[in-house]
């Protein structure tokens, strides 16, 4: 196995859960970091709502938001590449999701843009986020200041399906699932692996130095071009399959175990 020189790794169910990092995990990414590895992570949430959670792991290298949408470090407020979805599309998307009657926000370039229910119905999934709650009708308003990301928050299975059937026709979009009953829209050149591929061009990394960690549907781009792709123990069997190795739950610190295994036993990628 080529020398590892970067870890990056999903938030939501890989390193945190319920809005809680756990003492394990931390101190896993404190050990990277003193250790002189590139510690950094990859999120489908908009950086405004990333920020803190940044802040708390104590990351200085550029972060990957929005799917990888937006590759760059907050802190510094310094944008590294940022990849906006065509307005037609955008007010296409827009009308077929009214049309299923499912909640939506808008991640822009600037904020997070939502009704009252669907900010109540994500911050009941990942916690408290900064939202400028707005009318549904007053949702064209802001899709001029860029939009990265239309995430989609839909409880109905078969509304869920219909609709990423619908989306992953179209071309022009990128479609994948976040979480249980989310749907991110994004540009069809963003993903997070195409992210990684950015963030390392950037950093002089090599994709074959880069161990990645996740457990959704939106990380899998990210564990194919990584050299170890790693899916957490709660991942679904997608993800599974497409990963190098499967650790342990995020109940059961898998993201700990994975650095363990990998970069302090040096035991080499499995199938």
């Amino acid at each position: 196995m080529k020398l590892i020189r970067m870890i990056i790794a999903d938030l939501d169910g890989t390193l945190i859960k319920n809005s809680h990092v756990s003492e394990e995990t931390m101190r896993a990414i404190k050990r990277l970091q003193e250790d002189g590895y590139v510690f950094t992570v990859a999120t489908g949430r908009h950086v405004t709502a990333a920020t803190s959670l940044i802040d708390q792991l104590q990351i200085e290298f550029p972060v990957l938001c929005s799917n990888g949408a937006y590759v760059g470090v907050p802190s510094k407020n310094k944008i590294i590449k940022e990849i906006c979805i065509d307005e037609t599309s955008v007010l296409d998307a827009v009308d077929m999701i009214n049309r299923f009657g499912s909640d939506f926000l808008l991640y822009t370039t600037k904020r997070i843009v939502a009704t009252k229910q669907a900010k109540e119905k994500l911050e009941s999934r990942i916690g408290s986020i900064p939202a400028h709650v707005i009318d549904l009708n007053e949702i064209p308003d802001f899709i001029s200041e860029g939009i990265v990301k239309l995430l989609i928050i839909e409880t109905d299975p078969s509304k869920f399906q219909q609709m990423y059937r619908h989306f992953k026709d179209n071309k022009e979009l990128s479609i994948v699932s976040s979480n249980k009953d989310f749907l991110d829209i994004g540009s069809q050149h963003s993903s997070k692996g195409n992210g990684l591929k950015e963030l390392c061009k950037y950093l002089g990394i090599g994709l074959d130095e880069v161990i990645a960690v996740g457990d959704q549907e939106n990380d899998i781009s990210m564990l194919q071009v990584a050299g170890v792709g790693i899916a957490m123990g709660n991942a679904s069997d997608t993800v599974k399959q497409a990963a190098n190795f499967v650790t342990k739950s995020i109940d059961e610190n898998g993201f700990s175990v994975a650095v363990e295994r990998f970069l302090y036993h040096a035991q080499g990628k499995e199938d």
